[in-house]
């Protein structure tokens, strides 16, 4: 993906979340941008795949815990939403 293509996805991502988040932000530059998402105690960073996947890293109290792989972008950001909504760890990594 090339970077106006990577940075429009990113910011796409970024609106969704915004109505489920405290905070939404894009982070580091270049082909290594990334979004990262937080809402009381939780958090979740999202990747784009080099392909149509997506990865996402859930966090509580600031403490990643570990990455989950998605087939589209669009489950990514679907799991993102219910991390921020309170889902545990069990049901995110049940759900792809």
């Amino acid at each position: 993906m090339d970077l106006p293509d990577l940075r429009a996805q990113l910011e796409a991502g970024q609106e969704q979340l915004a109505a489920a988040s405290d905070s939404v932000r894009i982070k580091g530059e270049g082909p290594g941008m990334f979004l990262v998402a937080s809402k009381g105690n939780r958090s979740v960073e999202l990747y784009s795949g080099d392909d149509a996947g997506a990865t996402i890293d859930p966090a509580l109290d600031g403490e990643l815990l570990g990455e989950l792989d998605y087939d589209s972008y669009d489950s990514a950001i679907a799991a993102a939403l219910r991390w921020l909504d309170g889902c545990n760890l069990d049901q995110l990594k049940a759900t792809p």
